[in-house]
């Protein structure tokens, strides 16, 4: 589980009747100006009230907030209160390792109690978490035969292996490989198997967490391969962004910024760093209303419906295979997949525990 800080704070603003010409004199000087994820219009008694709120990472500076008075459809605005609230957000992600026992027995019985149950990990780029066996995918290989020193074995290229295949999952496992010759296979009379192979995989599991989640997570198989292309400086285009998605049954077309930040929603849509940005899942959030509500219509999409990827490796077209509404816990949607897809999640209004999600295939 990776932990990042961050800092909401809510703008509360009051409707008042001020010279305009101090609004101008009143106004801070910033070089750079921070925009609300999110504006809320209402009124208390018989003043109009507006609440912005802000999401600010550890990095950004709280005084970039604008504070100045301001004019809104011939009203003028004053701040009233910037309450802060710390928070830290959590995120997690699935972890497979392989592991391999020797056993002088191939009975699943006997091979079990070797395995560890469990396994306390860190990942090279932070995340800590805890494996947990799956003992579906426990695989039992000939790991070698009883020959030295026994005249009676025939140690010639009759009895060599086949190596299995490269990124196959025995790859990398000593004596693993078909026969060359049938006849002198494991089975044969004349080999006497020394051992077995055993093969566990897991993966990470994490509790889940009030801000993205985690969920809990088990399964997985080591044969079971996914696409992925990482993000490169390369694939930036000249205005900072990955690519344009375009949704021509909502008439949208918004660009993708790497990241899932306030930054980057001010901007546009943002993609998931952990995903694959071409081959494979390609997952993308957007705020669902405010300034920059961009995906506040997708719950609406039916099954078929097209939309457009453009990047620098070029456009792909995804049809709509489903439409869900998923706890905020839920990160399977955030899974690799060997298939191309296009997945896109947004807030639900005024249910905070839930996320939208839509699933596009490649067509």
């Amino acid at each position: 589980m990776n932990h990042k800080a961050s800092l909401l704070l809510a703008a509360l603003l009051a409707c008042a009747v001020l010279p305009g010409a101090a609004l101008a004199a009143d106004a801070p000087e910033s070089a750079h100006v921070l925009y609300p994820v999110e504006v809320v219009e209402y009124t208390e008694g018989d003043r109009p009230r507006l609440e912005k709120t802000y999401i600010l990472t550890a990095g950004e500076d709280p005084a970039a907030i604008p504070t100045a008075d301001f004019e809104r459809e011939g009203r003028t605005y004053t701040l009233l209160d910037l309450p802060r609230r710390d928070q830290t957000e959590s995120d997690a992600k699935l972890h497979t390792e392989a592991v391999a026992v020797e056993s002088k027995s191939k009975d699943m019985d006997k091979i079990l109690p070797l395995l560890p149950t469990t396994r306390e990990v860190t990942t090279e780029d932070g995340y800590t978490g805890v494996l947990t066996l799956d003992t579906a995918s426990v695989q039992v290989e000939a790991a070698g035969y009883l020959n030295a020193g026994d005249p009676n074995v025939d140690r010639s290229k009759n009895s060599a292996l086949v190596p299995p295949g490269f990124g196959t999952p025995t790859s990398n496992l000593p004596g693993s490989g078909e026969p060359l010759t049938p006849n002198l296979s494991a089975d044969s009379p004349l080999n006497t198997a020394t051992g077995n192979t055993a093969i566990v995989s897991g993966v990470t599991m994490l509790p889940p967490t009030s801000i993205t989640g985690g969920g809990t997570n088990t399964g997985g198989n080591v044969s079971v391969s996914t696409a992925y292309t990482p993000v490169t400086q390369d694939l930036y285009y000249s205005g900072g962004h990955l690519g344009t998605l375009k949704i021509p049954a909502l008439d949208l077309s918004v660009k993708v910024y790497q990241g899932t930040g306030s930054a980057q929603l001010a901007k546009g849509a943002g993609h998931f760093t952990d995903t694959s940005i071409w081959d494979g899942n390609v997952a993308v959030c957007a705020h669902n209303r405010g300034v920059n509500n961009h995906f506040g219509r997708i719950h609406t999409l039916d099954v078929g419906d097209r939309i457009t990827l453009t990047t620098r490796l070029g456009t792909r077209t995804y049809e709509v295979t489903s439409v869900s509404k998923i706890s905020e816990t839920d990160r399977s949607m955030l899974n690799a997949t060997a298939d191309n897809c296009l997945t896109l999640f947004t807030c639900v209004r005024d249910e905070r525990e839930y996320r939208w999600c839509v699933r596009a295939v490649e067509v």
